[in-house]
């Protein structure tokens, strides 16, 4: 092979890589104290799934502006608890945003906060998601696999559980599902298998069993919580199962923002993205 063909083959071969790296699937944890917000990019597009508390949405805020971003192609808000959909009162008025979904969740009209939320957020390009949609976000898609279910009070078993991907790579993200939900998606046949998951319910005892997390599988396991957290989580139990499970387990307030990258076929932890 002479010079110049190798020259050319070499060539190819950044361009390829530089390719895949611009349309790779970048996740990140932010850490926004009691509660929960995730950061999505690939090929551009941009999702935030969550949105922190009242407070800590400013951290959201913060986040993406460092980082140039002015609008969102998605926000997803898995429920609606103060501590997942708090941070869209600080973000909506400081971002477009293309597209929002939640999980239909109805209160009482009289709770003021969330009659507040649904006036500000479902008024323009607003969808409920149900199990079973899509969503693609670059090169990567949002699978739904848990939604709210009308003989189902509580808000935690009503939360979306999303199936994150990009190619061979995915993320199991539990929002605040508890182990009947687990159970539920098991007994289905959803195929759970992930290196990377967040946990649900911020670690609480009343999520990831062993069964589940035997069907997960996963390389990472992700907690977004505060520092002495008032609750009491995470749930030593939980943090000793993971361990038992040699799965690498990061908390947010431990770590800060957690940082993940897709490379096709699985997810690793990187650096600042």
């Amino acid at each position: 092979m002479d010079r110049k063909n190798t020259l050319w083959i070499v060539a190819v071969w950044l361009a390829a890589a530089v390719a895949l790296k611009a349309n790779a699937l970048e996740i990140t944890f932010l850490d926004v104290g009691e509660g929960e917000a995730i950061f999505l990019k690939s090929a551009g597009q941009t999702a935030l799934i969550d949105s922190g508390n009242p407070l800590s949405g400013a951290v959201v805020t913060d986040f993406l502006k460092a980082r140039g971003v002015n609008s969102l192609d998605k926000v997803i808000i898995t429920h609606p608890h103060l501590d997942h959909m708090g941070g869209v009162f600080q973000i909506l008025p400081r971002f477009t945003v293309k597209q929002r979904y939640d999980n239909g969740q109805n209160a009482d009209p009289k709770n003021h906060l969330y009659r507040w939320y649904r006036q500000a957020y479902r008024n323009v390009n607003y969808q409920a998601l149900k199990p079973g949609d899509r969503l693609t976000l670059g090169e990567a898609e949002i699978l739904v696999l848990n939604s709210t279910q009308p003989d189902r009070s509580s808000w935690n078993k009503n939360s979306l559980v999303l199936m994150v991907s990009h190619r061979e790579s995915r993320a199991l993200l539990m929002a605040d599902a508890d182990a009947s939900v687990e159970q539920k998606l098991l007994d289905q046949g959803a195929l759970l298998s992930a290196n990377l998951l967040k946990l649900g319910h911020h670690g609480h005892s009343d999520a990831t069993t062993e069964t589940f997390l035997q069907g997960v599988s996963p390389d990472f396991a992700v907690i977004s919580i505060n520092e002495d957290n008032a609750r009491g989580y995470p749930s030593k139990k939980i943090l000793n199962r993971l361990e038992e499970h040699s799965i690498k387990t990061l908390t947010t307030y431990e770590h800060g923002h957690l940082f993940f990258k897709s490379n096709g076929q699985c997810f690793y932890r990187s650096g600042l993205l």
